[in-house]
């Protein structure tokens, strides 16, 4: 849908810039040539379309006539273009729908009836031209209307968008409940959904997509940004040929992934679509791999061109997922390299997972397949050609099953299970009926979740093999509600906390916020008293009861206010193309909030002015942004002021950077943070020869980190307006941490630990931290440590290992090696543990806080007593967190504690102490 005109107007020229590797690139002796790139892209138009069949129908098996029943897909073979908007179909009078013209793929069937709650199926694969049939979906009665408008950033209406509700927890497609509707033509909609907290988004031709939370029951309001592009060229960076089917993907500052196409025939390629925001852009073939040089600045409405992405060589993993000798059917995985911090996926082709453009380096495998467990560890791979017949075993998990249900039998649809390893993970049906497959076995830990009942904290199971098990929640209620002004209009989109404290339960907070609407939902809600509680609102009684709910309005003494004011360019000259955003600024947070774009967008008019009304707060942040780069904030503005905002010219800062034996870097990463240690940007440079450019920044001071596989220097910098630095740095060199995990006891390698490396840094947010998890003999290797004093500490939560923290200053007298790092398994858990009759601290060790009266270690421990050993384990300074496993043991375990006083002590453990911290170990 078109803008109004004056929109248009505003935002002004295109820009054009020109990112080019080849400008700084080395000589290379060979080109990615045309034999080896370009693998055949999948025509979608060449494939037979399939079908999905299926009943809407009850619990009881009754069929639910007129249901939306909605498709979600992906696949591992085709573009996420193909599968962006879900397909829909209303069922007919006896609940019976069919939806065709499906691509080959995986997909999750939903539906949605006025009356009941949304439900999906678990994911089905429709093969090449595949009917599949009876696939029903079962809903069961409940949810509410939720209504909404979609606006553009003039305020306009925007008709026919269309609109995607999702519930909490289900934007991954293979487990996602949605619903689909459009706008009408003054960009209203209505649907049905379950009741709760929901994500809704839009989209419409011409605009970026977007997004909020929202009550249901409740109201939503939309606001989209006009669309912005990015337009380029991928092409071998040796021969400057262009280079066709070339897979182009746009990611964020975290390397996620937001949109993605191929090249075409000519090496062009075009990504529409986006939101305004500073992006990356990604090339890889079978055997080439380029990225943008840094980040991208795109503005609201820009059309960015004239970008070249040169491909490396580069090379291709191919292997094998297999569980007791078969193939993996559902899985995937990636590689990462934490020299280069780089991570590349694994895709399926056949029977094969293949990672396509791998840069050279040291790979480690990161693998899963549904209902079965990855080892411990794999090990790593050294790329520098290809590299086939891989295989990544995995061991069949065990597969737990049964209902979720109250304490009075009724079943709890759509509540979340998942252990304690995250690695399975799945949802009760609409029987309360479950499946969760891949539990590891041993004594595992679980998670439920639901909107409906209370669960407990944990639920601790011992898995011996496939296990029947009821999860049983206590029943509970819900509280709705709206907030409003002293003129009863909603009070939303602002930050209100709300707390509910029941009389019974001190210590049993919980919290909501309003929606755009004024709407809040708590649920659940364990019955009983409460007060409510909320900034500027009276408190209010009332009574929770079990499987109903409670409706409350609240009163909040806010006035509404408004704001306006104008930006200006550095010369006083009006900006016509500016936007502005406005958020409540009461907690100190407003920053944060107008960073990500939380809260309302306007846009300047031709004398630069702009007006935000009806704003609720006491105080207001204000950013304002432009096309092309800049940007100016406010804080703590009063309300109904008359604000000035001035933009800046923008300065950059390039130079060069060499590795401590002179060479010019090829790969980079540059950090900077700001005076207030906020980090502003990451920038990423490959085949760059040591050259590297940040545009767009803030007049301001700085802390610049450069980093490269092989080194780390970090240095200050200040910006003024306009300015055009240079920053040459010289690396120092960074060394590889190497070591093995032990079991204190027996001296055998510990296998699966993850080892830890920080090191303190100038700034908080320059601190480097690395992990890596010890291979089948115990060892472990973290690259790029700095140099300085590192602090390692070593841990294995499946195992029940604790391990011990080091502290040692790092010199570059070659490789370091911290040889046997202890690690110690306690001889009893949970609440096996028997009590020593005391409590500690760390202080520097092991600090003895309380003894207990006529406990078991009533006159031999004294209060302040410091404890050195447990058993000859030394627990002194960085060993201090060996003290936990080390004296974890039944009740009736002798005891042999050395004090610092001189001599030693032996306690018998007595009975667990239900109330206590594990034993009275409260460290």
């Amino acid at each position: 849908m078109a803008i109004a005109i004056g929109v248009l107007a505003a935002i002004g020229a295109t820009a054009v810039y020109l990112y080019s590797h080849r400008e700084h690139a080395p000589a290379r002796a060979h080109a990615v040539t045309t034999s080896v790139i370009g693998r055949p892209r999948i025509d979608p138009a060449a494939l037979r379309r399939g079908s999905i069949a299926g009943t809407v129908r009850t619990a009881a098996n009754q069929p639910v006539a007129f249901a939306r029943v909605c498709v979600d897909g992906w696949s591992e073979e085709l573009p996420d273009e193909l599968f962006r908007t879900p397909s829909c179909v209303v069922a007919n009078a006896g609940g019976a729908y069919r939806i065709a013209g499906l691509l080959p793929a995986s997909y999750v069937v939903s539906a949605i009836a006025r009356g009941f709650e949304p439900a999906n199926t678990e994911p089905v694969v429709v093969g090449d031209g595949e009917a599949r049939e009876g696939v029903d979906v079962v809903i069961v009665a409940g949810g509410g209307e939720l209504t909404g408008t979609v606006e553009d950033v003039a305020g306009g209406p925007i008709a026919h968008a269309q609109i995607v509700v999702r519930r909490r927890g289900g934007t991954v497609k293979r487990d996602a409940v949605i619903v689909t509707t459009e706008t009408d033509d003054q960009g209203r909609f209505t649907t049905w959904f379950a009741s709760g907290y929901a994500v809704v988004s839009a989209t419409a031709d011409g605009y970026a997509a977007g997004s909020e939370g929202a009550n249901v029951p409740g109201n939503v309001q939309l606001q989209l940004t006009p669309e912005s592009s990015l337009r380029g060229r991928v092409v071998d960076a040796a021969s400057g040929e262009p280079v066709s089917g070339a897979y182009v993907a746009v990611v964020d500052d975290y390397e996620h992934e937001l949109r993605a196409v191929s090249s075409e025939a000519d090496g062009s390629f075009e990504v529409a679509g986006l939101a305004p925001s500073r992006v990356r852009l990604i090339a890889r073939t079978e055997r080439g791999y380029a990225r943008s040089a840094g980040s991208i600045a795109v503005g609201m409405a820009e059309h960015v061109d004239g970008i070249v992405l040169a491909l490396q060589a580069a090379h291709q993993v191919v292997g094998t997922l297999r569980v007791a000798s078969a193939t993996c059917e559902r899985g995937g995985g990636t590689l990462y390299d934490p020299d280069s911090e780089r991570s590349i996926a694994l895709r399926r082709v056949g029977d094969a997972w293949i990672a396509d453009g791998v840069p050279a380096g040291r790979y480690v495998p990161r693998v899963w397949c549904r209902g079965a467990l990855p080892h411990a560890a794999y090990d790593p791979i050294v790329v520098d050609r290809d590299v086939t017949g891989l295989v990544w075993e995995l061991d069949a998990g065990v597969t737990l099953r049964g209902k979720v249900v109250t304490r009075s039998g009724v079943a709890v649809p759509d509540a979340s299970i998942i252990d304690d390893e995250l690695r399975a993970y799945t949802r009760s049906r609409a029987d309360g009926s479950y499946v969760l497959v891949g539990v590891t076995p041993g004594a595992r830990m679980f998670g439920v979740r639901s909107d409906r009942a209370i669960a407990e904290t944990r639920y601790d199971l011992v898995i011996e093999g496939d296990l029947e098990h009821d999860f049983v929640l206590d029943d509970a209620g819900a509280v709705t509600g709206t907030i409003v002004d002293r003129q009863g209009r909603p009070v939303g989109q602002r930050r209100i906390q709300l707390a509910l404290r029941g009389d019974d339960y001190d210590e049993r907070f919980l919290f909501a916020a309003s929606a755009a609407d004024g709407t809040f939902a708590i649920r659940p809600a364990l019955p009983g008293r409460y007060r409510v509680v909320a900034d500027g609102v009276t408190p209010t009684e009332l009574v929770v009861v079990a499987n109903q709910t409670t409706t409350v309005r609240l009163e909040a003494a806010v006035d509404r206010v408004a704001v306006t004011g104008r930006v200006v360019d550095d010369a006083s000259q009006p900006l016509a193309d500016a936007y502005v955003i406005a958020a409540p600024d009461d907690a100190g947070n407003g920053r944060d909030a107008v960073r990500w774009g939380d809260g309302k967008i306007v846009l300047t008019d031709g004398d630069g002015r702009f007006a935000f009304a009806d704003l609720v707060g006491t105080a207001f942040t204000l950013r304002a942004y432009r096309t092309g780069g800049g940007e100016v904030f406010a804080d703590h503005v009063a309300p109904n002021a008359d604000v000035t905002l001035r933009i800046p010219k923008t300065a950059q800062v390039a130079g060069t950077i060499r590795e401590a034996n002179g060479a010019l870097a090829s790969e980079l990463a540059i950090e900077i943070a700001d005076d207030t240690a906020v980090p502003v940007r990451t920038e990423r440079f490959f085949a760059c020869a040591g050259h590297y450019e940040l545009r767009d920044l803030r007049a301001g001071s700085y802390t610049v980190l450069a980093k490269s596989p092989a080194g780390r220097k970090q240095s200050a910098l200040v910006l003024r307006p306009g300015d055009h630095a240079t920053l040459d740095l010289t690396l120092e060199p960074l060394l590889a941490i190497t070591g093995r995990a032990v079991d204190l006891r027996t001296g055998k390698p510990v296998a699966g630990a993850s080892v830890k490396a920080y090191a303190d840094a100038a700034s908080p947010t320059l601190q480097f931290s690395s992990t890596a998890v010890t291979d089948r003999d115990g060892r472990f290797r973290i690259a790029r440590v700095p140099l300085g004093v590192v602090e390692l500490s070593a841990s294995q939560q499946s195992a029940d290992y604790e391990g011990a923290k080091l502290e040692r200053t790092i010199t570059i007298n070659g490789p370091f090696d911290v040889g046997d790092l202890p690690m110690l398994q306690p001889r009893a858990t949970g609440d096996d543990i028997g009590d020593p009759g005391f409590s500690t601290k760390r202080d520097g060790g092991v600090r003895v806080t309380s003894v207990d009266d006529d406990g078991p270690a009533t006159g031999r421990v004294r209060e302040g007593d410091v404890i050195v050993t447990v058993d000859g384990i030394d627990v002194r300074g960085g060993n201090a967190p060996l003290f936990e496993p080390a004296i974890q043991a039944p009740p009736g375990t002798r005891v042999v504690l050395g004090l610092a006083r001189g001599g030693t002590v032996t306690i018998t453990l007595g009975a667990p102490d239900e109330e206590d911290c594990h034993g009275r170990i409260c460290l």
